[in-house]
């Protein structure tokens, strides 16, 4: 073989392997930041990005954030991403947003040219790893541009590294490193704004909350506190101080939509904005609960000749479902079965904790209780209002399906394959019910004791895991999962990214 060309082969191959962004291979992480406490008010100010990252660490790619190096030193990349999460465009305006408002600023990522602007050329954000060793680089250019300016009137270079650390947690080691680099960032940033240079350029900064903000970023626990100290001085009203939190929260009220006039703001905007959505699911729920109930006492009627009771036959019996073995199956009978069946399941899971949890808690809501307590009643609130529901799954799963599987086994002909799959949706949702609502709950005696903070910010009862390093943005979902065991058994838990 020519000795050239095998080398020239090799090299070309190695680059494809050494290039993840030529290669396409690696993984995605969540690109996020943990917040600093935001202090109220201030003059506007709007954000904007640009990215000048160089070609091969994000510029051609914008989601390429970083890579790992497995066997041999040879890389994959690590893009941004995961979970639809967002990429740095997004991520580093809202950093960049989110630093102005701990210092005092009222800051949006909006184009408007009657406002100053504060432009964030990002030219650094990479991660590299070789096992538990990584490194983290974040690095930008940050201009002021007064309105209608034709050049920055300051600007000023951000730029921080982790180091080399070694990160050994539960959690993904990527997402804890560029959140260690916002962290570093977002303090180098703090401290040119309180320059007198910087303060020259876009005046009225906080900078005591500034301060504050950089001295806790980071600090879990400080934060948590801090947080806690801000809501409880705005709905304190005391001194002139708190006749401004007052006249705030006065007007934040009045921007409230009707029918949500009475409600505390951060409530709303945690909830309030699904509640009508939550209404409508709520009646859709009725009509399939009705219509699944009524479609298969008419599918079973009409296969069996059954005189089932007129209302609530399904939770009586699942003569709907033919029997049927894998090569008999009576496709229109199947199809009418499993779908009356599916509609009825869907039904039962939509309208009992809809108006067995949404409903008190909008009447709590109304009342103007704050988001810790609304959050604590909404957990505590769930396990009585998604259990019935759970029960109901149950409890048909072993009074009309256990009987019918077990008069397979007996039979052993498999005439009742269309049963299996009903069997074990119901099965899954009766105990998706009880863990979830048990889960809830367990969370809502925790809001209700302090025992953590309740942030408008995150949707639902159940704080993502990530939040335990802090109030990290982008955080993900939690999954529930069903599986077969290999002794027949299943199991069952609740899965999520940490």
């Amino acid at each position: 073989m020519n000795r050239p060309l095998l080398s020239a082969g090799l090299i070309a191959l190695a680059s494809l392997i050494l290039l993840p962004s030529l290669a396409h291979a690696g993984r995605k992480v969540r690109l996020m930041y943990e917040p600093p406490i935001a202090a109220e008010g201030g003059p506007e100010v709007v954000v904007s990005f640009e990215n000048q990252r160089p070609a091969k660490k994000g510029g051609t790619e914008p989601d390429l954030i970083g890579q790992e190096r497995g066997s041999y030193g040879i890389p994959v990349g690590i893009f941004s991403g995961k979970q639809k999460t967002e990429h740095a465009d997004v991520v580093v305006a809202g950093w960049a947003a989110d630093v102005l408002r701990s210092a005092g600023y009222a800051a949006s990522i909006t184009e408007n040219p009657e406002l100053p602007r504060v432009h964030v050329r990002l030219n650094q954000l990479w991660g590299d790893g070789f096992g538990p060793r990584l490194q983290f680089t974040f690095g930008a250019v940050i201009e002021v541009w007064p309105v209608g300016a034709t050049e920055p009137a300051w600007t000023k270079s951000v730029a921080v590294t982790s180091g080399v650390t070694t990160i050994v947690q539960f959690h993904d080691p990527y997402e804890l490193g560029f959140k260690r680099v916002f962290e570093l960032g977002a303090k180098s940033f703090l401290a040119e704004i309180a320059s007198d240079d910087f303060q020259a350029a876009l005046p009225g900064g906080n900078l005591e909350a500034a301060a504050s903000a950089a001295a806790i970023l980071g600090d879990r626990e400080a934060t948590a506190q801090a947080a806690e100290a801000a809501r409880e001085e705005d709905a304190s009203g005391d001194g002139a101080e708190g006749e401004a939190s007052g006249d705030g929260g006065a007007a934040a009220a009045a921007e409230l939509p009707p029918g949500f006039k009475t409600w505390d703001p951060d409530v709303y905007r945690w909830g309030g904005k699904s509640t009508i959505g939550s209404y409508v699911m709520g009646g859709v729920g009725v009509g399939l609960l009705i219509g699944g109930d009524q479609w298969a006492r008419a599918t079973a009627n009409n296969y069996r000749g059954l005189s089932l009771p007129v209302v609530g036959s399904t939770f009586q019996s699942v003569a709907h479902i033919p029997d049927s073995g894998p090569d008999d199956i009576d496709v229109g009978n199947a199809v009418q079965g499993l779908a009356s069946e599916l509609i009825f399941i869907y039904g039962l899971q939509t309208v009992v904790p809809v108006f067995g949890a949404v409903v008190p808690g909008h009447i709590v809501a109304a009342t103007g209780v704050d988001i810790q307590t609304a959050k604590a009643f909404g957990g505590i609130v769930s396990l009585p209002a998604i259990a019935p529901a759970g029960i109901t799954h149950l409890v048909r799963f072993g009074q009309l399906y256990v009987p019918q599987l077990q008069q397979e086994n007996a039979d052993g002909d498999n005439e009742r394959i269309l049963h299996v799959p009903m069997a074990v949706v119901s099965l899954a949702a009766g105990i998706a019910d009880l863990v979830i609502g048990g889960i809830q709950f367990g969370y809502g005696i925790a809001y209700a004791t302090d025992k953590i903070t309740a942030d408008p910010d995150e949707r639902g009862i159940i704080p993502s895991p990530q939040m335990q390093e802090g109030r990290m943005r982008n955080t993900g979902a939690i999954h529930f999962i069903v599986a077969p065991t290999t002794d027949g058994g299943g199991a069952f838990g609740l899965y999520g990214t940490f």
